[in-house]
Parts: structure tokens; sequence; C-alpha cells
């Protein structure tokens, strides 16, 4: 079973390019993030080389750090109403006021951004990717995030605000 980091947006996304995303991980300082997620220095001195993003389908992008025969980070846009509408179904929230905030603001999601690693990529680069490109999806679709250990986050001026 994969890991997932989703994106609940709030505008569409559709003219998100590969060159875009491939240029915010580029201007990411990709070792102190490495540091916030304990994933050590050579590993990202390991996944320069190989680091580019790729359009693999119409709404599916692939972003490679690793030898090819490796599992890389796949990220898939879900747009059509009833997909969304079925993506937010499943999701257990937090109760209280929390839950009903998050519920307010999952209201208006119009796509659903889906984030896919393995979980042995929680400790290498991938992790670190992953939570790169759900801060630039979030920020340009005003969305919410829900990260693989189920907390809940939005961008606030850059940086990831848990709710």
């Amino acid at each position: 079973m994969p890991a997932w980091v989703s994106v609940y947006s709030r505008r569409r996304l559709n003219g998100i390019t590969p060159d875009q995303v491939l240029g915010a991980l580029n201007q990411a300082d990709l070792w102190t993030l490495a540091e916030d997620y304990d994933v050590d220095d050579d590993l990202v001195d390991a996944a320069l080389p190989h680091l580019r993003v790729e359009r693999v389908g119409p709404d599916h992008l692939r972003v490679h750090y690793r030898e090819p025969s490796q599992r890389q980070v796949e990220v898939r846009r879900w747009t059509a109403s009833d997909r969304v509408a079925e993506e937010i179904e499943e999701l257990q929230l937090p109760s209280g006021n929390r839950g009903e905030r998050i519920r307010g603001a999952l209201a208006a999601t119009v796509e659903v951004v889906g984030i896919e690693f393995g979980w042995s990529q929680t400790t290498d680069m991938g992790v670190v990717l992953a939570y790169e490109v759900a801060r630039l999806l979030a920020a340009e679709g005003e969305g919410l995030i829900k990260g693989d250990d189920e907390a809940w986050s939005v961008i606030d001026e850059g940086a990831f605000r848990h709710l």
C-alpha cells in the first residue's frame, strides 16, 4: 500500500506544468528540508542528478529523483466532480471544531491531487519531494493538504500551517 499526500484544491490547477514543478523543486533548499524529514544529506546529493519532472498523462506527472528502475513520486489529479466528491466522502475527519473547519474548507474543493510514493520513500528524498509538490499545488490552488500521517495543513505565506 502506498503513502499518499493529498491536496484538496479550491482552484483549478490546469496550468501547472512539469517545468513549474521542477522550478519549485530547484528553488527549494532541499538540504534544509531533508533535515526536517530526517533524510540524510547524502540522499539529497544522490537525488539531484536524477531530478526531473515528466508528464505521463493529461493529469499525471512523475517526479524522478533516483535510478529509473526504482519507484518515483507520482502526482495525479482528479477533476471530475463525482470523483472529487468520492474522494471527500472517503475521508475520516477529526471530530469537533477542527473537523468542522476542515469539512467547511473541503466544501469548496474543485479537484483533488494525490501524490503517491512508497513507504520506503518516507526515509529518502521521496517524502521531501512529495511535500514540496504539495506545497506548490496547495499554494496555487488555495487548497488543504492531508499528509501521509493524516495531519491537515494549509500553506500560509509559503509555510505549512497545521490545522
